[in-house]
């Protein structure tokens, strides 16, 4: 079993195939801040490796009218993205592609 520091988090349910990960959850509004700040006030924003999708659903209606295109290499986190934006829709957030930045 791995110990983990107690400063660390872990993604938890978040009901159907969704997960909430603290981490994320916690940089919100410092993130929507800083891109509100120093992003072009109209165009698309495409975040790479979206992950549980959280900081999609939360930025695109805070950064509108921007079109919000959430990605990740990992088919499994294109449908937790989907699901988070089937909870919270929202008009400039696209339906997330596969992308590998890896490769």
């Amino acid at each position: 079993m791995t110990r983990l520091p107690p400063s660390a988090s872990v993604a938890e349910d978040a009901g159907g195939d969704r997960l909430f990960a603290p981490a994320a959850a916690r940089n919100l509004d410092a993130l929507c801040a800083l891109l509100a700040d120093h992003a072009p006030p109209t165009g698309r924003a495409l975040e790479i490796a979206s992950g549980t999708g959280q900081h999609a659903v939360y930025a695109a209606p805070k950064l509108s009218p921007r079109i919000w295109q959430p990605s990740d290499r990992n088919e499994h986190c294109l449908g937790m993205i989907n699901q988070w934006r089937d909870a919270e829709p929202s008009s400039n957030l696209q339906a997330p592609v596969l992308i590998d930045v890896l490769t």
